[in-house]
């Protein structure tokens, strides 16, 4: 019998902050079994379950994470898996398999421009009600792309239909990884990492591999190699210069709280002349 119990870590986030660039890395690891998204459709829709608080049994959802996790470690020492898609997940996934996290956070006018390429919030949201769950919606071609671009519900749901891309995008940053740091402050401290994309550098992935338990063997030459890759590089966004004044508040109102929080630069001026 394959024991589980703290054998398993994902890294989390808003996506957009390095997910894929750190599966990447542990997939160079030889004790490592590293998955980027590996059940998107299950956990894309048990993210939108958790974040509109529907009465859905989550057994199906932990009994797959379960299954991917034992058969990993039929053959290695870890299962590592790197998924945005998780970050509402984080107090039931610790309760069954007491994994280790790692919150990936990144300066919010990045991830906001690279949602922009992914075309996020693209389409007009359908739905009469603001106080319900928005159905399947139209224009979005698998189901968890439908899943996984959560809106709000309820009275903030109003002002969030008026906003531009831009501030729909930077709510989306604040909720999602408020909602992650919410989650972790009820698990223990030795059991979580947040580590910020800009200071991912050599030494500190080494300290990475160390809170999980095993010591890398990727050498630093190909760390670099794979961090100027970019993976899921996107070659077009929009750029700080092209925000409206509009868009511009709106990035502000929205991602301040959190931006100084994480010791990020919230002001768009500032940014442009950084």
């Amino acid at each position: 019998m394959i024991d589980i119990l703290g054998k398993s870590v994902f890294a989390i986030g808003t996506g957009r902050s390095g997910t894929k660039f750190i599966h990447v890395l542990m997939d160079k690891e030889p004790g490592v079994a590293s998955y980027h998204e590996r059940h998107n459709m299950s956990d894309a829709f048990q993210r939108y379950v958790k974040h509109n608080n529907l009465p859905v049994d989550n057994s199906g959802f932990i009994e797959t994470k379960r299954n991917g996790i034992l058969s990993d470690l039929k053959s290695h020492q870890f299962s590592f898996e790197a998924s945005a898609y998780l970050s509402l997940s984080v107090t039931e996934v610790y309760e069954h398999f007491k994994s280790k996290f790692i919150l990936l956070v990144r300066r919010p006018d990045e991830v906001v421009n690279s949602y922009i390429t992914k075309r996020w919030y693209e389409h007009e949201l359908v739905r009469q009600n603001d106080h319900l769950a928005p159905h399947f919606q139209p224009g979005l071609l698998l189901p968890h792309h439908s899943f996984s671009r959560i809106v709000p519900v309820g009275d903030e749901a109003k002002p969030w239909n008026e906003y531009t891309r831009i501030g729909k995008l930077s709510w989306f940053w604040t909720y999602l990884n408020r909602s992650v740091i919410t989650q972790l402050q009820f698990i223990p401290k030795d059991d979580y990492r947040i580590v910020k994309l800009e200071d991912l550098d050599y030494q500190s992935y080494r300290d990475i591999c160390a809170f999980i338990g095993f010591e890398s063997v990727v050498p630093e030459a190909q760390f670099h190699e794979i961090a100027q890759a970019k993976p899921n590089f996107k070659p077009r966004k929009k750029e700080l210069s092209e925000w409206t004044d509009r868009e511009k508040m709106e990035f502000e109102n929205e991602v301040k709280d959190l931006a100084i929080e994480l010791a990020y630069e919230w002001k768009v001026d500032s940014l442009l002349t950084a």
